[in-house]
């Protein structure tokens, strides 16, 4: 998926990324670190079970959802999000992780999953995101189409409506970007 490295660097082009002290990157980090984010969806995306979504249409919302969650950030990616002084809410005041700002959790089993965990593995990460994102969807299916990720936004179909609607249109700008040749 070569369309989504090229989609990072469309819509969160490293130029014009926020530079917080320590957390520099050159346009070449940035392009390898979104490699490493295309990895992580398509791993993500390829694990996940008859959605009815296409593999791209499952890329996109992955990807829309962490452009609005972090920007691609470099410090949100790799951690520990940067919370200095006016920055000191950042990541939900640093009880949410990678770049889906995900907040620990625990599995099916009872296997707790820390914030370590999400921050330390791109592909659990993503493949968490996908089943939220996916979840809010099915929940929230009776709303309008807009208020759909609300599930994923605030964790209920009853809130989040605006942020909600700000992924979704997230999610279908990235959906229908084409590379200019």
């Amino acid at each position: 998926m070569t369309w989504l490295v090229a989609a990072m660097l469309a819509f969160a082009p490293p130029a014009k990324a926020k530079r917080f002290p320590g957390w520099e990157e050159t346009e070449d980090e940035a392009r390898a670190r979104y490699a490493l984010l295309a990895r992580a969806i398509e791993a993500a995306v390829l694990a996940s079970n008859g959605s009815g979504y296409s593999d791209k249409t499952e890329a996109a919302l992955l990807l829309a959802l962490a452009l609005k969650e972090s920007d691609l950030a470099r410090d949100v990616d790799v951690g520990p999000c940067y919370r200095t002084g006016a920055w000191k809410k950042r990541c939900d005041g640093g009880t949410s992780f990678s770049v889906w700002q995900l907040k620990p959790y625990r599995t099916s089993d009872g296997t707790r999953v820390t914030g370590a965990m999400i921050q330390a593995d791109r592909t659990l990460a993503a493949k968490k995101a996908l089943a939220l994102a996916l979840g809010s969807l099915g929940q929230c299916k009776k709303l309008p189409e807009a208020d759909r990720l609300s599930g994923y936004v605030k964790g209920s179909c009853q809130e989040g409506h605006q942020g909600s609607a700000e992924r979704i249109a997230k999610w279908r700008a990235v959906e229908g970007w084409k590379a200019k040749p």
